[in-house]
């Protein structure tokens, strides 16, 4: 019942990620010409809240001081207050109101498994459009892409998981 409520929104998702590559890529265009050529620049950050996609962009220095910085960065495009569609944000929260504190574990178990796969689309989609711009740029800083505020961190340029801690060379 509950999975194929998710499995609509998911497939929903995925084709309105579909319709902002271009979108996203001009910004991502955007972003690489403000910061490819700055010395201080040691690293750049995408970082997006897991529930309304919302994305933001900070470069820093060595020294972990923000350098730029670039928040909800498609907003302004998509003319809208969150990344993810206000009407699938609305029937997630009603979903999820209408069975909070009763114990359901379908209900819970396809929660979770919406909200992984979620983060998932939006990180192969994410990392599309970076590969698909990247190519057109030399010397781009280190890349990272992650869920805010978390201690792993997708390299841009590999694919692969960092600990923060490399990433500044503390380990």
């Amino acid at each position: 019942m509950y999975k194929d409520e998710f499995n609509e929104m998911l497939n929903g998702w995925e084709n309105y990620l579909k319709s902002l590559e271009t979108k996203m890529q001009c910004t991502m265009k955007t972003i690489l010409n403000q910061v490819i050529g700055n010395r201080e620049i040691h690293a750049i950050f995408f970082e997006y809240e897991h529930e309304l996609m919302n994305t933001k962009f900070e470069a820093f220095d060595d020294k972990e001081n923000i350098v730029e910085a670039k928040y909800d960065i498609l907003l302004d495009e998509i003319n809208c207050k969150t990344f993810f569609p206000k009407e699938w944000l609305d029937k997630e929260y009603r979903m999820e109101f209408e069975k909070r504190g009763a114990n359901d574990d379908e209900f819970n178990n396809c929660y979770n498994e919406f909200e992984n796969k979620k983060c998932e689309i939006y990180e192969k989609w994410f990392q599309l459009c970076w590969n698909t711009i990247k190519t057109k740029y030399n010397n781009i800083p280190r890349a990272y892409f992650s869920i805010h505020d978390t201690n792993y961190k997708i390299d841009l340029s590999t694919g692969n998981e960092i600990d923060t801690d490399n990433i500044w060379n503390k380990k």
